[in-house]
């Protein structure tokens, strides 16, 4: 299976992609905890987010694969609309594109990826100011 069956973007800095309606995810651990977060962007404007807090044991990865599952996950409720998914993550990219692989969760989101065609994965630069990495 070729990475472009699901119309992976590859991994060069998708962070040029500023048109259309694009969800970047993050996942993080700081000192008040762990959580996972994405937010919609349509034009300039945010039009729907989601969070939450994991438990303390979870880790980073774990954080920004849940973050991307559930962006992908949201962006099926626009069948007719092209969406391009940020991640900040290249781990997250890779393995999302591995569809052998033994992480439940990686593989839900590649099955997503290659089933809905209008649906495509980018990494993106983190910590250098995108509004919606931001």
């Amino acid at each position: 299976m070729e990475k472009n069956d699901f119309h992976f973007l590859g991994h060069t800095n998708g962070g040029g992609i500023t048109s259309g309606t694009r969800i970047y995810t993050d996942g993080s651990k700081t000192e008040k905890g762990i959580g996972a977060a994405f937010c919609v962007w349509s034009g300039q404007n945010i039009v729907y987010g989601w969070l939450a807090k994991l438990q303390d044991y979870n880790t980073v990865f774990q954080s920004e694969l849940l973050a991307l599952k559930q962006a992908t996950d949201h962006a099926t409720s626009f069948p007719h609309q092209s969406i391009t998914i940020l991640v900040d993550n290249q781990a997250s990219v890779k393995a999302a594109a591995n569809p052998r692989s033994i992480n439940t969760t990686t593989r839900e989101i590649c099955k997503s990826l290659i089933t809905i065609k209008h649906i495509h994965i980018s990494w993106i630069k983190a910590q250098v100011g995108y509004d919606g990495n931001e």
